[in-house]
């Protein structure tokens, strides 16, 4: 049901340029050596500082209380005699402390380093005010780092979960990791080579097609640009951030857009605005996004609030497809309010997240059928507001639905337990009646549910759930669902690895003696992100170097096969070499695939995910614990029921 909304191309030499924005003059800023030369003063002195005050404390004598340190099997002491020999309950910890904050230490220096090197680059190229803006956020970001190192002198070690061993025995998360520079580059050059051939055929259409060098629009929102928003500043491509913006603020108009999907709207277009305004914080962003969220809020206006899948951004007007037959789609309907949310908390207007969150009040309240054992239908019928057909599913059509239910809980600071009881659920209706092993490997995967009966496929769309049910582990099942979340990404990986391409195909199905075979007319790849978002997220968990090895075979394979000497293209058939080009640069390889392979190489401090949650388009949002008032509380699904 994706809407075609034809509109004049844009070049990029149409587009209005900020005065000293790559107006091309070739004139140098009068101020840039200015800037240059305080910037180094400035982090000059604050490495100076940090020498001082902080390193004498990192070679001194930290105690740690010996009931957080580890236990070694058959150690010749006992724990508690030793803490009584030493006098008192705490025993010291013979310089791995002190090894482990130099360490850390260091790691600052360098990123000072980057952070110069990042600026003067971003001097070479935008305009005074951004660079600026670029040098307050690069200074706070050190003041933070060194504030931290501060704050380890002060601490026991095994109080701090970034150094504790990341695994599920001893409970730690998010653990400090490296970034692999080579590889990191290597994804860049991509985007660069992605971007740049976009801008030159298609720009302010919506994708590319690389293989015609043209392009084409189905939302007329120039959806390539605003969806990689976010991508080109995490990746420090300033220069064309810039020009995007730009045109996003001169061309970038809701008032003659007619019908367009009210989800794919929504995370791409409305979360990738909100997601690139709170890392620039460039406030046409946030007007633009304002303006958009107030005409996609149109498509709530149903009798029981059940949103239509398509809405007039001109009249307001929506209205569903034939073929759902005057139902709405459960991943559609569910996968909106951290966007909504997000706006709401920007702008502040709560009005804007109240038709979303009572949507998931409203699933909370209807009773599921019984043969979909737990599960959610993937239809709701917009008129009685019940669930409709005989389908269950975490790929197409009900996929993000349940990821958004973790992930709103989470975004919100992981304080509203409706939200994590309905995952938690949907979580235990999955692994009592989808969640299945192959054979003969033992491959896990999960299954669909037709009428009661297992349908044994698995779309590509449902590798996302590794990461999710990793994320989402906690309380007494934590062990149960990390595992199926590690097992879920190694499937995946599997269905890559096992392609004469090295790519997995759109659906695989699951059959005795063979583990699985590519889908019946399935066989095509769409540049889709699911599974490196996986490695991604497994990465960013455990520390294990597996998780990069898949994503680099991954992006090697990509290279290899979908590159095209004008951009990137799907492929028709993973399992033949003599690859035939679907003529189609997504949009969401630009925001997604690309963003996630990146991100899985840079160290965990960039989008760390102890401060983001990332919206099923790979849009990142700063987590919101604080600010939740009445206007927000009464939507969201109770505790109990």
């Amino acid at each position: 049901g994706r809407a075609v909304k034809e509109s004049k191309r844009m070049l990029p030499g149409g587009s209005k340029r900020g005065k000293g924005v790559g107006s091309g003059s070739g004139r140098a800023n009068p101020n840039k050596d200015q800037y240059v030369l305080f910037a180094f003063l400035l982090l000059l002195v604050l490495a100076t500082v940090t020498m001082l005050l902080f390193l004498p404390g990192m070679q001194r004598e930290v105690r740690v209380p010996s009931s957080h340190l580890p236990r070694v099997e058959g150690a010749d002491s006992d724990p508690s005699q030793d803490e009584a020999k030493a006098g008192g309950d705490e025993s010291p910890v013979d310089g791995t402390v002190s090894k482990e904050l130099h360490n850390r230490f260091e790691g600052i220096m360098k990123r000072i380093q980057d952070r110069q090197d990042r600026l003067e680059a971003v001097l070479a190229k935008l305009d005074p005010a951004l660079a600026a803006e670029v040098l307050r956020d690069d200074v706070q970001s050190t003041a933070q780092d060194l504030s931290a190192v501060g704050n380890r002198v002060n601490q026991p070690l095994a109080n701090d979960n970034s150094y504790q061993e990341s695994s599920r025995e001893t409970g730690g998360r998010f653990p400090e990791l490296p970034e692999d520079r080579e590889k990191r580059a290597a994804v860049k050059a991509a985007m660069e080579h992605a971007w740049s051939n976009y801008r030159k055929y298609a720009w302010g259409l919506d994708e590319l097609q690389p293989k015609s060098k043209t392009g084409n629009n189905w939302l007329g929102l120039g959806a390539t640009i605003v969806d990689s928003l976010d991508t080109l500043w995490i990746m420090g491509m300033f220069e064309e951030f810039r020009e995007a913006v730009d045109w996003t603020k001169d061309n970038l108009n809701f008032h003659n857009v007619g019908s367009v999907s009210f989800f794919e709207t929504t995370i791409r277009a409305l979360g990738g605005l909100l997601a690139a305004h709170g890392l620039s914080k460039e406030p046409a962003l946030l007007e633009k996004a304002e303006d958009l969220g107030k005409r996609l809020i149109k498509a709530f206006e149903t009798p029981h609030g059940i949103p239509h899948a398509s809405v007039n951004l001109k009249t307001g007007q929506s209205n569903n497809p034939g073929w759902i037959r005057g139902r709405s789609v459960l991943s559609e309907m569910g996968t909106v309010q951290l966007e909504f949310l997000y706006l709401a908390r920007l702008t502040g207007k709560p009005e804007y997240a109240a038709p979303a969150m009572d949507v998931f009040k409203h699933l909370d309240k209807i009773e599921k059928r019984p043969e979909f054992k737990g599960l959610h239908s993937l239809f709701v019928s917009v008129q009685s507001g019940e669930y409709s057909g005989s389908r269950g599913s975490l790929g197409a059509l009900g996929d993000s639905f349940y990821e958004y239910l973790l992930k709103v809980y989470l975004w919100s600071g992981s304080q509203f337990e409706g939200l994590r009881r309905m995952y938690d659920e949907s979580s235990e209706a999955m692994h009592e009646s989808v969640v299945l092993k192959s054979d003969p490997s033992k491959l896990t995967y999960i299954a669909e549910l037709d009428g009661g009966r297992l349908v044994h496929k698995m779309d590509h769309l449902v590798c996302f759930a590794g990461g999710m049910f990793a994320l989402g582990a906690d309380g007494p099942t934590r062990d149960r669902d990390f595992s199926t979340g590690e097992e879920i990404t190694r499937t995946c990986h599997e269905m890559y690895a096992r392609m004469k391409t090295g790519i997995a195909p759109e659906i695989v199905e699951f059959s005795g003696g063979n583990d699985f075979r590519p889908g019946n007319r399935a066989t095509h790849y769409l540049l889709r992100p699911e599974t490196v978002e996986s490695f991604f997220v497994l990465w960013r968990l455990t520390g294990d170097q597996q998780y990069r090895d898949w994503g680099w075979e991954v992006f090697q394979a990509i290279e290899r096969y979908c590159r095209l000497p004008d951009g990137y293209s799907g492929i028709r058939d993973v399992t033949n070499a003599n690859v035939v080009y679907d003529n189609q640069q997504q949009s969401f390889f630009l925001a997604e695939t690309l963003k996630y392979l990146y991100l899985l190489f840079t160290s965990s401090e960039v989008i760390p995910l102890d401060h983001y949650v990332f919206n099923t388009e790979a849009h990142p949002f700063p987590i919101m614990k604080e600010g939740w008032n009445a206007d927000y509380l009464t939507h969201f699904p109770p505790a109990t029921k």
